[in-house]
C-alpha cells in the first residue's frame, strides 16, 4: 500500500488520478474532486476527508468504464482515509 509523507502527498496522488478520471465516463466525478480539493474552503481536513470519501464510495458502486489500476487507486484512498479517521479520532 502507498503511504504518504503529507496530506499533500496525499492530494497529489489524488490530482493524477483525478486526470484519468476526466477521460472516463467518471469525469463528472472527477471535476467535483478538483472542486472539493481546490475550490472548498474546508474548516477541519475531517471535513474534507468525509466528502471525499463519499464520492470514492459513489464511484465505487456505480458501473463506469474505468481500468483496475484506477478502481484499486479509489479503494486505497478510501482506506488511506479511513486509516487516518480512525487515528484521529482515538
Amino acid at each position: 500500500m502507498k503511504s504518504y509523507s503529507s496530506n499533500q502527498d496525499f492530494y497529489d496522488h489524488i490530482d493524477e488520478v483525478v486526470e484519468l478520471l476526466r477521460t472516463t465516463t467518471l469525469s463528472k466525478s472527477a471535476k467535483k474532486i478538483h472542486y472539493l480539493l481546490h475550490e472548498v474552503a474546508w474548516t477541519t481536513t475531517s471535513e474534507l476527508f468525509g466528502e471525499l470519501r463519499n464520492e470514492f464510495n459513489s464511484m465505487l458502486k456505480g458501473k463506469s468504464d474505468i481500468t483496475n489500476e484506477i478502481r484499486e487507486a479509489i479503494k486505497h484512498f478510501v482506506t488511506t482515509i479511513d486509516i487516518a479517521w480512525d487515528k484521529s479520532n482515538e
